[in-house]
């Protein structure tokens, strides 16, 4: 234990010279290369740290000791960023973990390369706190966001499945989902998703939630899904004035509808391209589809298919037709006929070559 003793505090006066802004007189590279040594040389010694002060094996005057070496190099600024700025391993974000979001994220948050190219930095660094792309805070995903408004489609559609990928994982975790999801008996634990999106900015004076509700974050579904007719107009669809191609669009929730209702009505409003996982469907507040709009979307059908529906189409306006029908028949007669009257569509019933009034009260009522 005296061996351990000495050692400890050998590595906190190193720290202790390192973060001094008076008695350092080393470059960053230096202190860096220090910080390197550490994680290369006593490794061992700090994940047994570690793993004392988790399991609080030790004695007490021990385990005091190591608990305060640990968090002393765990606030230590001893490493370099891909900025050249010296950090602590809890302002990195591991690089190795979930790597297609590397494009998006921060280069002040990635460690510096000669870090990155020794595993055995990395190990130790996620014992020394470093955070992965899962865990990052609202400030951080707010810079992200502004950030990506530049960048390219590909990398604004990364940011929008991480976020997703972020409260998923809160959802999981607090579910110990590595399971099935909780049965119907069983009610879900939904508490530490909830304070994710509550987590307040105080620089941006917005909470997640808010933020998330309120900006343009969600890509559009820009194509006409499988089998919805090419006659058929479709909401996602807008041409760029300067080269004439097809321009991917984003909006926020509360201006696009789910996936699963592209061909109830998706040709009067936008749909999301993001997969939403059934889970995060309540927190991730979409435009609620209503009788109005499917009606709507129904009478733009029978007109499109009487302009201009080639027989090769029949099909296609045959499914989009049936799906219309499927969602109405989850409300009364009544409310249907009204929004038809109100939408002044009479001809609707798809009778094998078209759209006519025939047999219209028997459908409903099946």
């Amino acid at each position: 234990m005296n061996l351990i003793r000495d050692f400890s505090i050998i590595i906190k006066e190193i720290v202790k010279y390192c973060t001094s802004k008076e008695l350092n007189l080393l470059s960053s590279a230096k202190i860096h290369l220090l910080g390197k040594w550490l994680l290369l040389n006593c490794s061992n010694f700090l994940i047994t740290s570690s793993n004392m002060k988790a399991t609080k094996s030790s004695t007490s005057s021990s385990s005091n000791n190591n608990d305060q070496l640990v968090d002393t190099v765990k606030n230590a600024k001893l490493f370099l960023n891909q900025n050249n700025e010296l950090c602590a391993a809890s302002q990195f974000i591991n690089p190795i973990f979930k790597d297609r979001y590397l494009p998006i994220l921060d280069t002040k948050w990635m460690p510096a390369k000669d870090l990155i190219a020794e595993e055995k930095c990395i190990n130790i660094l996620k014992e020394l706190r470093m955070r992965n792309c899962l865990q990052l805070k609202v400030d951080e995903i707010i810079d992200l966001y502004e950030h990506s408004a530049k960048q390219s489609d590909a990398n604004r559609r990364l940011l929008a499945e991480l976020i997703v990928d972020m409260l998923m994982n809160r959802y999981q975790e607090a579910n110990n989902l590595s399971q099935p999801t909780p049965t119907a008996t069983q009610q879900p634990d939904t508490s530490s998703i909830e304070k994710l999106l509550n987590e307040y900015s105080t620089t941006k004076a917005v909470t997640l939630r808010h933020f998330l509700m309120s900006v343009n974050w969600i890509p559009l579904q820009h194509e006409r899904p499988q089998s919805y007719p090419q006659s058929l107009i479709w909401k996602g669809a807008e041409l760029s004035p300067a080269s004439g191609d097809i321009k991917i669009r984003y909006s926020s929730p509360r201006d696009c509808v789910d996936t699963q209702y592209a061909y109830c009505v998706g040709s009067v409003t936008c749909v999301s391209s993001l997969d939403i996982p059934v889970e995060l469907k309540p927190f991730i507040d979409l435009k609620q589809v209503n009788l109005d709009n499917v009606v709507r979307h129904l009478k733009l059908t029978t007109k499109c298919f009487q302009s201009s529906a080639l027989k090769a189409e029949w099909y296609d306006y045959l499914t989009v037709a049936k799906r219309c029908y499927e969602y109405m028949s989850t409300y009364e007669a009544q409310d249907i006929f009204r929004e038809l009257k109100a939408n002044d569509l009479s001809e609707w019933i798809w009778n094998g070559a078209g759209f006519s009034t025939n047999g219209s009260n028997n459908l409903i009522t099946e």
